[in-house]
């Protein structure tokens, strides 16, 4: 289903879901917030990974099978994310969207916000969003940084609010 021209109105940013093992407890949260965003009609999330997927990797260089033997419960952790960041894109594409320009979202580069206006049908406004709400899966100074450093005041017409935590399902209520 295509976007109605500016009908995404608050933007969800995930700051590396993907930074350290992700729990059972953080996975059963992500799985609510994504369910909770297919009906949410006016939200939209932009994924920001830190680290290339498995799926990237045509082939397992050296480098990658040593992280994988050594860390085997992150590696199946990220795969399990990796299931459920594909079942996001395939059933909520146009609301859903991994950050293809690095790890942070500028709020003052031109290429950041026309991806941004072009991927979620905006149009004409003075703001982009009336609400940013930037969450991370732990406390830690990534999630910060994009809320307080990274100029999102330039797209909002309100505050950035920023959560270091799982992802807060209850804001899509």
């Amino acid at each position: 289903m295509a976007l109605l021209e500016n009908q995404i109105e608050d933007l969800y940013i995930w700051v590396h879901p993907d930074y350290c093992r992700i729990y059972d407890s953080t996975m059963q949260n992500s799985i609510i917030f994504l369910d909770k965003l297919k009906s949410s009609y006016n939200a939209g999330v932009v994924e920001l990974p830190f680290y290339k997927r498995p799926r990237d990797y045509n082939k397992l260089s050296e480098n990658v099978l040593v992280r994988k033997s050594a860390f085997p419960s992150y590696w199946e952790s990220l795969q399990k994310f990796e299931e459920l960041e594909t079942k996001a894109l395939t059933e909520i594409p146009d609301r859903f969207l991994i950050w293809p320009f690095g790890q942070l979202i500028e709020g003052d580069d031109e290429e950041h916000l026309e991806f941004l206006k072009e991927n979620f049908n905006l149009k004409n406004r003075k703001y982009l969003f009336r609400e940013v709400n930037v969450f991370g899966q732990m406390p830690d100074s990534c999630v910060a940084h994009q809320a307080m450093d990274c100029r999102l005041y330039k797209i909002t017409e309100n505050n950035v609010h920023w959560l270091s935590r799982d992802p807060p399902y209850w804001l899509l209520e």
